[in-house]
């Protein structure tokens, strides 16, 4: 199942939504590849951009939701923590 940009997931500003549609891509290219059969070396290029990428994307998001002092910032920053462990355990087990 792809997922698929609507939005309902805009968050209005331009960076934030092109990295957040890149990530989405990234996650429907990863299940492509393992639905697909696409072999192990088109998974780990995928999942090494996915780790690489939600990292960065972090970071900008998190500059922005400091600069306008978004009043949920450590709990969302503890979700990209998970993700992004998440993501480095898959990463590790290829």
């Amino acid at each position: 199942m792809a997922y698929q940009w609507s939005s309902d997931l805009e968050t209005g500003n331009m960076q934030i939504d092109t990295e957040h549609k890149a990530l989405i891509k990234a996650i429907n290219d990863l299940l492509d590849a393992c639905n697909g059969g696409k072999g192990r070396a088109e998974v780990e290029k995928t999942v090494n951009f996915l780790s690489s990428y939600t990292k960065t994307h972090f970071a900008h998001e998190e500059v922005l939701q400091q600069k306008y002092k978004y009043p949920d910032y450590n709990n969302h920053k503890k979700y990209h923590e998970g993700f992004i462990a998440a993501v480095d355990s898959i990463r590790e087990k290829l």
